[in-house]
């Protein structure tokens, strides 16, 4: 899991050692606030989107 938060470009991710997660074919990665790192996200990544529909529901759409 990644939160990206407090990051500003895919460059902040780097110094974190992303590629090296990337690397091992074993990981699944999970990053929330993607669209701040979206410059070095691989190009066959998967969007999942879950959004508030009251206290018990939630909306999910997945986007390849």
């Amino acid at each position: 899991h990644v939160d990206a938060y407090r990051l500003k470009s895919g460059k902040d991710l780097q110094k974190l050692r992303f590629a090296d997660l990337l690397a091992d074919p074993h990981n699944l990665i999970f990053i929330e606030w993607a669209d701040r790192v979206s410059d070095i996200l691989p190009k066959d990544h998967i969007k999942i989107f879950l959004e508030f529909v009251d206290d018990a529901t939630r909306e999910i759409e997945i986007k390849s």
